[in-house]
């Protein structure tokens, strides 16, 4: 009676052994394929390339209320540059649909005491939220026009910010009609020294034109990983060599704050023409969360820590 128990047992474990190592195998077949470097990419950041309960969220926004957090939350103003230049006041360009806020640009009504051809309507976190290191997602859908340059993207909240010497973090841009958005990084080093190759300054991914996906960033203070509905795409890790620390290749050490900006292109500029019949044009965004993970995992530099700390508690209240 014990053998045949024993033998049951041992036929019980081969079949469980054999059943998980199917799945297992299913399992890596449905993985997408990732780039061996990106993979080493993912490693250094370990587990916390993904959103899990050890992850703390800092902050989200579900966009719910029908009206803007003003704690958190300003209008873009206009500039000079071509991504700002038909940035607006107008509230009718900042609405509340189905759980999303919109973001427009569209040909400024005749009448308008505003001047310029076009207007946008773009919001910000600058002086009231940023944060260092961690993860953000942002669930959007792009509306789609010729001329047409949606972005999310982070800017360092530090005094008298340089352009590009203190750094850009553009989580997606995305032009005209294309299938894809654009993930790139802008400093001294990839602009002012044009080393734009070593390491590889910017990447694309894929994204369905015609839903919602899911854009997100995860950063340390080794590596920025991009991520589409958290499909591993482009990363850009820091470099230690001595070309690369004095000409500033990565100056992401500072907390950002956050960009949406649904901007409009012009003649000369990297979208091209806009076609006004394309227009009025929108973006909606279901919702924001950030999350900080490398406190305690990644800086062993006490400065940092500190900073990480304050940053992560302090801004976001």
């Amino acid at each position: 009676m014990t053998k045949k128990i024993w033998i049951v047992a041992l036929l019980a474990i081969i079949v469980s052994a054999s059943v998980s190592g199917l799945r297992a195998q299913e399992s890596k077949k449905e993985r997408p394929k990732i780039d061996k470097e990106l993979k080493k990419a993912l490693k250094l950041l370990g587990k916390y390339n993904k959103p899990t309960s050890k992850m703390e969220m800092i902050w989200h926004d579900e966009f719910n209320d029908n009206e803007l957090d003003l704690s958190k939350w300003d209008t873009i103003t206009r500039g000079p540059s071509d991504w700002n230049r038909y940035m607006s006041y107008d509230p009718s360009l900042i609405s509340f649909e189905d759980g999303n806020v919109v973001l427009e640009g569209r040909k400024t009504p005749v009448g308008s005491s505003d001047t310029s051809k076009y207007i946008t309507g773009g919001i910000w976190t600058k002086n009231s939220f940023s944060f260092l290191y961690g993860r953000i997602d942002i669930r959007a859908k792009l509306g789609e026009a010729k001329g047409a340059w949606p972005a999310f993207w982070l800017l360092p909240d530090v005094e008298a910010r340089v352009w590009p010497d203190d750094g850009e973090i553009d989580i997606m841009e995305h032009l005209n009609y294309d299938g894809f958005v654009y993930q790139t990084v802008h400093s001294a080093y990839t602009v002012k020294h044009n080393i734009k190759n070593n390491p590889k300054h910017g990447g694309t991914g894929k994204i369905d034109r015609n839903d919602y996906n899911v854009y997100s960033i995860v950063w340390s203070d080794k590596v920025i990983v991009w991520l589409i509905n958290d499909v591993p795409t482009f990363y850009y890790p820091r470099l230690y060599t001595e070309q690369a620390i004095e000409k500033r290749q990565w100056p992401f050490d500072n907390p950002y704050f956050i960009l949406f900006s649904p901007q409009l292109g012009g003649p000369n500029t990297w979208v091209g023409e806009i076609y006004n019949n394309d227009l009025p044009v929108k973006m909606w965004i279901a919702w924001l969360r950030v999350s900080n993970v490398f406190c305690s995992t990644w800086i062993s530099n006490i400065t940092s820590l500190i900073l990480c700390i304050i940053y992560s508690y302090t801004k976001a209240n």
